[in-house]
């Protein structure tokens, strides 16, 4: 029997490990806590959307960036690609609603040096502590995304139809997501 799965977390921005995360990917930003504060209407994970949206409607600009997240907490941290919105008065805002509504804030860099222009953006993932099995799972989890997104599938939204070499990659996740559960959730 596994474990309960474990619930992603916000990520504490005076952890060394994520404050060098944030130095690798945009070493002139500094990471800030924002309240999630959702727009009348949103979307789900719809950042960009959102954010076009109030923009239209309110002024101001998008500004890109990562919410930082431990999404196996204490074993693995994730940067994933996000845009919030920014007022007339420079403040940041997230209007974004998320899939787990526990989680009432975000911690977000700014970078200044991409934009999101239709194509996908992997996640920078990080172990948070010394395994060999937690490094696997992450190189697993590069390796679905370039597979998912090679050609033009770069540029695809919507379902996916699994290809058998996404299954194969798909099922060892999986089964590295278990090891990590049993080993590291286990009461």
């Amino acid at each position: 029997m596994l474990p309960e799965l474990p619930l992603s977390k916000t990520a504490d921005n005076t952890s060394s490990k994520i404050i060098a995360l944030c130095q690798k990917i945009a070493p002139d930003q500094q990471a800030v806590y924002l309240d999630i504060e959702p727009i009348k209407e949103a979307v789900l994970n719809e950042c960009y959307g959102n954010v076009a949206k109030v923009i239209q409607e309110f002024g101001g600009f998008v500004q890109y960036g990562w919410q930082i997240w431990e999404t196996l907490p204490g074993v693995m941290a994730e940067a994933e690609f996000h845009a919030v919105w920014k007022d007339v008065n420079g403040n940041l805002h997230d209007v974004t609603p998320k899939e787990t509504t526990y989680i009432t804030n975000i911690l977000f860099l700014p970078d200044q040096t991409r934009i999101y222009e239709g194509r996908q953006i992997d996640n920078i993932r990080i172990a948070l502590i010394e395994d060999p099995l937690v490094y696997g799972f992450i190189k697993n989890r590069e390796s679905l995304f370039e597979t998912m997104n090679r050609g033009e599938l770069a540029n695809y939204h919507g379902m996916m139809v699994y290809t058998k070499e996404m299954e194969n990659i798909e099922r060892t996740g999986y089964e590295l997501f278990r090891e990590i559960l049993k080993r590291f959730y286990q009461n």
